[in-house]
């Protein structure tokens, strides 16, 4: 029985020593291009983020358990990594499954390898910019600082039409995008309107 789960272990412990950069890029890429088409369900989204954190998660345990790998190696791994972590920050923030707050360059990896269509809504007109990414029939409004403040921010907002109206607020760290609105719950209310938006520095 011992020997049994022994090389049960050796062979879990074995899977991710035969990926190397490139295959662990081929699944990031599967994992980008899959969120494109389930992001309108969000239990597909949190495991696909979960999938995107595991492998990041496993270079960083593999890159500290081992020290058989080259620099040029080590380095590739690294690059790697960060695309991992720009990736579960944007499909958690993007995709509206997890209060995370990817910083913009993260932000920019990821969305060069989901492809996402950026238009901006507000820019320089408030203490922060907002903008919008379109993926299929999804979209989500975005709240960006690019100040080297951290912020609390409130927000109000409106459909075009006056049909419905709030307001809300979110903390917001400097150089970091969050999460404001998706359209997931009513995918044809693809378009809202912010206003009223005030800043405090914590």
């Amino acid at each position: 029985m011992k020997i049994g789960v022994f090389l049960i272990f050796l062979l879990f412990s074995s899977l991710f020593i035969d990926e190397s950069p490139s295959t662990l890029e081929s699944k990031l890429s599967r994992i980008a291009s899959e969120f494109r088409e389930k992001i309108m369900d969000e239990d597909d989204c949190k495991s696909l983020m979960n999938e995107a954190s595991r492998i990041s998660n496993d270079i960083e345990d593999e890159l500290d358990e081992n020290d058989k790998y080259s620099a040029n190696e080590i380095s590739q791994f690294k690059e790697v990594k960060k695309k991992a972590d720009a990736l579960e920050g944007y499909i958690g923030s993007v995709g509206g499954c997890s209060n995370v707050f990817p910083t913009i360059e993260e932000f920019t990896i990821a969305n060069g390898m989901v492809g996402g269509s950026v238009t901006n809504v507000h820019q320089g007109k408030f203490c922060v910019d907002f903008f919008s990414v379109s993926i299929g029939n999804y979209k989500v409004y975005l709240g960006e600082n690019n100040t080297t403040n951290n912020y609390v921010v409130t927000y109000k907002y409106k459909t075009p039409d006056g049909s419905k109206s709030g307001n809300g607020y979110f903390g917001l760290f400097s150089k970091n995008i969050r999460h404001v609105y998706d359209n997931r719950e009513k995918p044809n209310q693809k378009i809202i309107i912010i206003f009223g938006v005030t800043c405090k520095p914590v």
